[in-house]
């Protein structure tokens, strides 16, 4: 353990000889240093220096570079040390570049040092409230896999975190279903057309266990992103609580329309949705957006990567502002914002993962020069 940490500090210092930087390397691929190499990682990421930042190009290649690292991939037997080899080089990396993946570009200086945690709180969780027809409700956090109810003749089955429809619908009578996932809680379901669908934190969908006539209507709040089954006689639609519309054959989607924001934002990546507001209509093609704000809508080219970042694990808060990313973090970790005085002005560069705990993203926080202390009560309040 003492060698592997001297080693690593050099490392991370950018004071290691060719020789040191082998062996360490050597010393991380024994499965017997894990535990010791993820102590040090935790410690690197919360106290990482500002100046060890990285260019941003560099950066997205090391990001780049993990994902790809990070993928299921087939490995023959014999090259597996090779594998885990590039596998910590490509974390040792980060950590000297994590720095910049959440820095502000308009440092500003602080009008004080050190941070105030009351607590910790950890990332968010798989986790739902399902609401059935006839109003009773069931608390997925900690339900086994399973029947969970039976609606209209129709079997909803956890499995493996996921919510699925079985069976056939019996009787005239549509039943209605609501999934919530309250702030600091993720979820996924199947719907009975086969559609699939991702719930981001403080999100909702109402939905029948049934769909028929000509068309299959959800309602949907919060951020959901759909792999809508393909039935071209009975188009998916999903209405907003700002009035939007989203009408689709069979198609894969984000949508972004959270109350406490001005923009509704909905973003194609596969096939070909209409969006329609107050009159206003816009047809999609993958790679575009529409953006709905204050009554008016606009068409924009979109990052998918960058949107559906939360879907894949990832925050990616790149040339995004301040309030967009305390309103993130607040859903994620269920915690409120409260400013005290004027918003500070940032713009943020990059991103991290979801699965931090709230110290260690607000250890990044405070890098881009951002003054807060937290509260045992979950008040996160903003100097």
């Amino acid at each position: 353990m003492e060698r592997l940490e001297y080693l690593f500090n050099k490392y991370l210092q950018k004071k290691h000889t060719a020789a040191e930087k082998e062996e360490l390397f050597e010393l991380i691929a024994r499965a017997e240093h894990d535990t010791a190499l993820k102590y040090l990682i935790d410690e690197a990421l919360l106290h990482a220096d500002l100046e060890m930042a990285m260019p941003a190009a560099k950066a997205q290649d090391i990001y780049s570079l993990i994902v790809q690292t990070a993928a299921p991939v087939k490995v023959v037997p014999m090259h597996r040390g090779r594998w885990k080899y590039a596998a910590a080089a490509a974390v040792l990396l980060a950590i000297v570049g994590s720095t910049y993946l959440f820095r502000s570009r308009e440092p500003v200086p602080p009008k004080n040092t050190g941070m105030q945690y009351a607590m910790d709180v950890a990332a968010a969780k798989q986790g739902a409230i399902l609401t059935l027809a006839d109003g009773s409700q069931v608390t997925l956090d900690s339900a086994g896999n399973g029947l969970i109810a039976m609606q209209q003749g129709k079997k909803v089955v956890l499995d493996n975190g996921e919510i699925k429809y079985d069976g056939n619908a019996s009787g005239a009578t549509v039943a209605w279903n609501q999934m919530t996932t309250p702030r600091g809680r993720q979820f996924r379901l199947v719907l009975p057309d086969g559609t699939k669908v991702w719930m981001n934190a403080a999100s909702s969908l109402k939905y029948p266990t049934e769909f028929s006539g000509n068309e299959r209507l959800v309602e949907a709040s919060g951020e959901v992103y759909f792999e809508v089954a393909k039935m071209a006689a009975q188009p998916f639609r999903v209405k907003l609580a700002d009035s939007s519309q989203v009408q689709v054959l069979g198609t894969a989607f984000n949508i972004h329309n959270y109350k406490e924001e001005p923009t509704t934002r909905i973003t194609l990546l596969e096939g070909s949705v209409l969006v329609n507001n107050a009159g206003q209509r816009q047809l999609l093609k993958p790679g575009q957006q529409a953006t709905v704000s204050q009554g008016t809508m606009q068409l924009v080219a979109a990052d998918t990567s960058q949107v559906v970042a939360w879907k894949n694990g990832d925050f990616d808060f790149n040339d995004m502002d301040l309030p967009y990313v305390l309103n993130e973090i607040s859903r994620w970790y269920d915690v409120e914002i409260i400013y005290e005085g004027k918003m500070p002005v940032r713009k943020f560069g990059g991103g991290m993962q979801r699965n931090l705990s709230l110290q260690q993203v607000l250890n990044l926080l405070e890098k881009a020069q951002v003054n807060f202390r937290l509260t045992k009560d979950r008040k996160l309040i903003i100097m």
